[in-house]
């Protein structure tokens, strides 16, 4: 995979909020949002 293809996110401004915000993403912790997506495509979970 190349770099240029990856989904680029952003989060808060710099400070506390957005190295918890980017620490959770690396880690994949971050998933609040992943039902919204399966909802959006009218697609069953898993």
């Amino acid at each position: 995979m190349n770099i240029e293809d990856t989904l680029r996110l952003e989060f808060a401004f710099p400070g506390p909020l957005r190295d918890q915000l980017v620490a959770a993403a690396l880690s994949w912790a971050k998933t609040t949002t992943l039902l919204v997506g399966y909802e959006i495509n009218d697609e069953p979970l898993p």
